[in-house]
Order: structure tokens, then C-alpha cells, then sequence
């Protein structure tokens, strides 16, 4: 099966949680076969100060 994610480090939920997360979820999909992609995207304040918009 293939999988698209989209991963958004955002308030809360900063960069340091979501990079093991994707490594989990890296990590189960090799194990039973699957095939993953990730989309990594900015949200809340890491966009309202790169883009003005979260």
C-alpha cells in the first residue's frame, strides 16, 4: 500500500515531535511492506514568520 502524508510541525507540535514521528511511522510502513511519502509543509507561527500566513 502507499501512503501521502503530509507532515505540519506546528504549534504544540513543534519540528522535535513530528521528526520522530515521520521516523515511526518510517519504520512501521518498511515493516509491513508499505510504501510512504512525506510532504512537509509549514503552519501557525513557523509560517506567520516565514510567509505572514499560518
Amino acid at each position: 500500500m502507499d501512503f501521502k502524508i503530509a507532515v505540519l510541525a506546528g504549534d504544540g507540535i513543534g519540528p522535535e515531535i513530528s521528526v520522530v514521528g515521520v521516523d515511526v511511522m518510517t519504520a512501521v510502513c518498511e515493516k509491513f511492506g508499505h510504501k510512504v511519502n512525506y510532504e512537509h509543509a509549514i503552519c501557525g507561527a513557523e509560517a506567520i514568520d516565514k510567509v505572514g500566513d499560518p
